[in-house]
């Protein structure tokens, strides 16, 4: 091992030294060495260096050092050292894991929190159910024990939750446990008994069982949810049974209420009636769901009745103030309409003080306001009906003066009738004066309609010119401006109910010009690309191109169908003349040699021909596509006589040769088989000499015939 010396000076500041400056000291060595190594050194506070090391002091008596070692994830260490002088001290220290410090502080703090837990209940289920959770506390000491610290925390945490989980399940079992036993036997509170449900109470014990059945069975969330059902169970059974009986208090209380013996009003509220029966019988068949939804129902009736009473009842205490008030002001009134509305008024309200003993609030409240209207139109007839026929008049009048603001041409006819329902209005004809207001209201309406149309139209022609123009480079829209400006004219004139109709015809103007524009553009893209396949197979198109130019020009000036057309024919003329060209030059090459029946091979001399075709080359490449066509056409036909006559006559001689070879073929064949035959019938005669004899002349005669043949 090896060890870095290293001296310390101590002076007065940092001892409280026992020698003087006079004592002779001694040097005492001290080796620190620490597992694992590499922690950093600190000798009274200041660091030196670091482990392995080895320090040396120079010491005249006994001296008292601190030592203090530190090293990332390890705890630090502490140490006060006792050194002599003229020594040699060794120090070997195992540095303790901070992840080992947290384990062991989360294992002892875990236990403790269990133990806290354990002692909440004494019952045997919840003691038992609780080594659950100590089970887990001993697996995080097996992983302590086998330095796995991060596990031996991890199951801390974990056996915490269990024994949370255990303890809030089986608190929540008692809590059911409690309430059960609370009410089941029927326990008076608040005014209430309760032995009518004690057998519905009682139902939810069955619950509580299976909850301590999963609870000692380990499955502590159904036993929690079966816990919780109990409980919430007869909490909302007692809820619903106080809710009824706080219903039927709400109601009888709400009677006195409406009540007011000055306006004869004695109402009597039957309409919760069948819900509150409704409720109990619920209740008694344990459908404690259906209970609170009778109840919720009946609440919201009642709610809406209490609103509606209250509402009503002030309504009809207003009305009765203010017949009062104009029996008063107006009993002298001898205008027979007058009087006839004021009777109404007074039928209508008897009716609302009947509809409302009967609790039917709302039609009471009807009646009531039919009560005031009828008494308001007594009293203010004419004045509101003069005020309401002048209110649309002067409305009609601004208006007529909003669209004079923007500039609408309006007829004189419709400021005439206005003016006259103002004169009828104030001499009394208010529906005269109506009729004509309406009439001059419905006219500026129509008019102004007409009028944003015909700007959204005029607005949407040039919109569309204006897409035209950006879309379609170079169009040319004359005829479509022009008839747009018409229109506008026709604006101005305040005609405005023909515009849409006239832009429609400006638009459709401007698609025709479109359309004859993309033909024009389309035929002149079709020429040029004819052109620039020419210049790539080697042809002169410089005077093509000015006529091109031409044509394109054109094309920009606006006559789209002149443009076309032209383009169209310059195309056809250069593709004829091409391909007159090209079907001469095909010609010539593939007829120069001629094998025929693969006899004899015929050469033709197309000079005259080539040199023609030439020139026709020469005249495409001038643009005169005319007259190379019909050179072309000229050379080709040329050729075709000129190799017709070249080998019009070879082919009968070669075939009579072949006919009269065959013949030849034919005699020589024929004899052969005549001399094979001759052969083999004189194998087979007989030696009678005078049939021999007979036999060879007669032989003899065959072979003249055969020659003669």
């Amino acid at each position: 091992m090896m060890y870095l010396v290293v001296t310390i000076l101590f002076v007065p500041f940092i001892f409280i030294s026992p020698f003087s400056i006079t004592t002779i000291s001694a040097t005492t060595i001290l080796n620190i060495d620490s597992n694992p190594q590499g922690a950093t050194i600190y000798i009274n506070g200041q660091p030196n260096g670091n482990t392995t090391n080895s320090i040396s002091f120079n010491i005249s008596a006994d001296t008292t050092i601190e030592l203090n070692l530190t090293l990332d994830g390890y705890e630090s260490y502490s140490e006060n050292i006792l050194l002599h002088p003229n020594d040699t001290v060794s120090k070997s220290i195992t540095l303790n894991s901070s992840k080992e410090i947290e384990a062991k502080n989360k294992i002892s703090e875990t236990e403790s929190y269990l133990d806290s837990l354990k002692n909440k209940y004494s019952d045997s289920y919840y003691i038992s159910a609780m080594n659950d959770a100590y089970d887990l506390i001993s697996k995080a000491k097996t992983y302590y024990n086998n330095n796995d610290y991060d596990n031996a925390i991890k199951y801390c945490d974990y056996a915490k939750n269990k024994g949370d989980q255990i303890y809030d399940t089986w608190n929540n079992i008692k809590n059911a446990e409690a309430i059960i036993y609370k009410y089941k036997n029927g326990k008076t509170e608040n005014g209430i008994h309760y032995t009518n449900y004690g057998a519905n109470i009682y139902s939810y014990e069955s619950s509580l069982s299976t909850a301590k059945s999963k609870f000692n069975s380990g499955y502590y969330d159904d036993a929690e949810d079966y816990a919780n059902s109990a409980y919430s169970g007869v909490k909302r059974t007692i809820s619903v049974i106080d809710d009824i009986e706080k219903l039927e208090e709400d109601i009888e209380d709400l009677e006195s209420e409406l009540s007011d013996s000055s306006l004869e009003l004695h109402p009597k509220i039957n309409s919760i009636d069948k819900y509150i029966s409704d409720a109990k019988n619920k209740v008694d068949n344990n459908d404690i769901s259906g209970a609170e939804d009778a109840v919720d129902n009946a609440n919201s009736k009642l709610k809406t009745i209490e609103n509606q009473g209250k509402d009503a009842k002030e309504y009809i205490k207003d009305v009765k103030d203010k017949l009062n008030t104009a029996v008063h002001d107006y009993k002298n009134i001898d205008r027979k309409d007058a009087k006839d509305r004021y009777d109404k008024a007074l039928e209508e309200y008897d009716s609302a003080k009947e509809k409302y003993n009967k609790e039917d609030f709302e039609s009471a409240e009807t009646h009531a306001e039919n009560a005031e209207s009828e008494l308001k139109n007594t009293i203010n007839w004419y004045k509101s009906r003069k005020n309401s026929v002048l209110s649309s008049i002067e409305s009609a009048r601004k208006y007529y003066n909003r669209l004079i603001n923007l500039r609408v041409i309006i007829p004189l006819s419709i400021q005439t009738n206005i003016d006259d329902a103002e004169e009828k209005c104030n001499n009394g004809y208010f529906n005269d004066a109506e009729n004509l207001t309406d009439e001059a209201y419905n006219d500026l309406s129509t008019l102004e309609s007409n009028w944003k149309n015909a700007k959204k139209s005029i607005s949407d022609a040039e919109e569309h010119m204006k897409d035209l123009r950006n879309n379609s480079e170079g169009i040319v829209l004359t005829d479509a401006e022009q008839e747009l400006n018409k229109v506008k004219s026709t604006f101005n004139n305040g005609k405005y109910d023909i515009i849409p109709t006239k832009c429609e015809n400006v638009k459709t103007t401007v698609d025709e010009i479109k359309r004859k524009y993309d033909y024009s553009k389309n035929s002149l893209n079709s020429l040029n690309n004819k052109l620039n396949t020419l210049k790539e197979n080697g042809w002169n198109i410089d005077n093509a191109l000015k006529k091109y130019e031409e044509i394109v020009n054109i094309h920009k000036s606006g006559d789209y169908i002149l443009s076309k057309n032209k383009a169209d024919k310059y195309l056809s003329k250069i593709n004829s003349a091409e391909t007159s060209v090209n079907s001469a030059n095909d010609y010539i090459a593939n007829h120069k040699q001629e094998n025929i029946l693969n006899i004899w091979i015929v050469s033709i001399d197309f000079t005259n021909e080539l040199n023609k075709l030439e020139e026709s080359k020469h005249l495409f490449n001038l643009a005169d596509y005319d007259g190379a066509k019909q050179m072309a056409d000229e050379v080709q036909s040329d050729a075709i006589n000129k190799y017709n006559n070249a080998t019009g006559n070879i082919i009968p001689m070669l075939l009579g040769a072949i006919g009269f070879i065959t013949l030849v073929g034919a005699i020589i064949v024929g004899k052969h088989v005549i001399n094979k035959k001759k052969e083999k019938e004189k194998e087979d005669i007989d030696d009678e000499d005078d049939d021999y004899l007979f036999e060879d002349e007669s032989s003899d005669d065959e072979d003249e015939d055969d020659e003669d043949w």
